[in-house]
This record gives C-alpha cells, sequence and structure tokens, in this order.
C-alpha cells in the first residue's frame, strides 16, 4: 500500500493532468496515465486510512449554538447601540 505522500502526490499529478497543467515530463506523463486506473483506488483507500486512524472523536472541539435570539420590534432601539429606532437603522438593510 502507498504511503500516503505518495497518495496525495499521485492524485494531485492527475489534477495537473486534468486542468492541463504542464508539469510532467513526457516520460512521468506516460507512466502517470498507465498506471493511474490500478493506483487510484490504492491511493483513496490510503488516504481515507490516514484519515480515519488521525480522527479522534474525543477531541472534537465542543459545538456551541447561540441561544435563539428574541425578535426586535420595528419601533424598539437598535440592538446594535445606535440609539436609532430599530426600523431607522438595521431594519433598512
Amino acid at each position: 500500500m502507498p504511503h500516503r505522500a505518495q497518495a496525495i502526490s499521485g492524485l494531485l499529478n492527475l489534477a495537473d493532468v486534468g486542468q492541463g497543467a504542464q508539469r510532467l515530463s513526457e516520460e512521468q506523463y506516460t507512466n502517470l496515465s498507465a498506471t493511474a486506473p490500478d493506483n487510484i483506488t490504492l491511493w483513496i483507500v490510503t488516504l481515507n486510512e490516514s484519515r480515519l486512524a488521525n480522527d479522534d472523536p474525543t477531541n472534537m472541539p465542543p459545538v456551541f449554538y447561540a441561544p435563539p435570539a428574541a425578535k426586535v420590534g420595528r419601533n424598539e432601539p437598535c440592538p446594535c447601540g445606535s440609539g436609532k429606532k430599530y426600523k431607522k437603522c438595521c431594519a433598512i438593510n
């Protein structure tokens, strides 16, 4: 099984070929064209296994949700602190 760096490099080279970038020599291009159909699956499996090995669900940052804000009435002061009524301040946008 290829290493993670080889998988990334192979997929990036394929992306360059797909976008028409001429970064590969003729020999590299021929070799990539000949081996890509067999290697794409291995590269993707390698990257997925690497992702899963580094994915620690207990290390996820906590997700905080803001409580729903009370609806501001048109004639109430604007919550931005401008001192204007809401309808003449932020409600215009």
